[in-house]
């Protein structure tokens, strides 16, 4: 089989080498011609190894033509003078499927130096040159971090003196602005109960606590009512714990808006018949009113 082989693959010429006089750094491009002299052979070239003196730059090519095949490998060589470099084997594959390997040997070139010659300059080194003088480093001033500080305390400063001339600023309530009642009755129009239910409960509430001020508007409706039992017991209290549930049922359940709507109205002569109670009991708790009925 290798007298076969041998027969079939002849190695024609050594490699080319470009450039024709490499440096230390350059790539370095080599290339080998192989006559097939068996028709379908195919061949594989494996790649080149790294070592210290040649790194591979790539993988190796492999050209078919007419009656041969051509090798190329491209690597840097970082050492000078004579190397030896151990080129990879290469396989030769036969039409049957059978394979064989052969050896390529070694590739010896010369590779230049980059730097000067010895003889000339008496030194592979150049001479080293003097040092640069330290950089100067920016002084440190604190006269603009002083200025922004005192611009800052005097806009500061004229800002309070300002603000102190003017006065306080007015509040809504000295502007005499009454505040419009909001149209509850286009917003149940308008499919908004729950917002109508919101709005009339939180008023009655607020009405409640201006006449009693120890029931705030954030007691629950069982905590206010149980108030109201204890301190105004001739306000007709049934008749505000049906109102104060409908609301607030519904303000967080589905209601039908003309509902709503009635009991809105039912708000104004309930609060007014309170404040009606209310004055009926101050007559009555008054001395004279004891004497007369005495």
């Amino acid at each position: 089989m290798i007298l076969v082989l041998l027969a079939a693959l002849v190695v024609q010429g050594d490699w080319s080498v470009r450039p024709a006089v490499p440096q230390v750094g350059d790539t370095i491009v080599v290339v080998r011609r192989l006559a097939l002299a068996e028709p379908g052979l195919r061949v594989r070239a494996h790649p080149l190894e790294s070592s210290r003196e040649v790194e591979p730059l790539g993988p190796p090519l492999v050209q078919y033509e007419a009656d041969g095949v051509t090798l190329r490998y491209a690597f840097a060589a970082f050492e000078a003078g004579s190397l030896s470099v151990t080129m990879p084997s290469l396989d030769v594959i036969h039409p049957d499927g059978t394979g064989e390997e052969i050896e390529l040997g070694p590739l010896r070139l010369t590779v230049a130096s980059v730097l000067p010659d010895e003889a000339e300059t008496g030194d592979s080194l150049p001479e080293p040159r003097w040092s640069k003088p330290p950089i100067a480093r920016f002084p440190r001033r604190l006269g603009p971090a002083l200025g922004l500080g005192a611009g800052t305390l005097a806009i500061v400063l004229l800002w309070g003196w300002w603000r102190r001339r003017r006065g306080p600023r007015p509040s809504w309530d000295t502007f005499g602005m009454d505040v419009e009642a909001p149209p509850v009755a286009e917003w149940a129009d308008a499919g908004e109960p729950r917002a109508v239910a919101a709005f009339v409960g939180t008023r009655l509430r607020e009405l409640i606590e201006e006449r009693i001020p120890d029931v705030p508007t954030s007691l629950t409706t069982d905590a206010c009512l149980e108030v109201l039992r204890n301190r105004r017991p001739w306000w007709p209290v049934g008749e505000i714990a049906e109102v104060l549930g409908a609301l607030d049922r519904a303000a967080f359940a589905p209601a039908v808006p003309s509902d709503i709507l009635v009991l809105v109205d039912q708000i104004e002569p309930m609060v007014a018949a309170c404040d009606r109670a209310d004055r009926e009991q101050q007559v009555g708790d008054e001395p004279g009113s004891e004497e007369e009925s005495g």
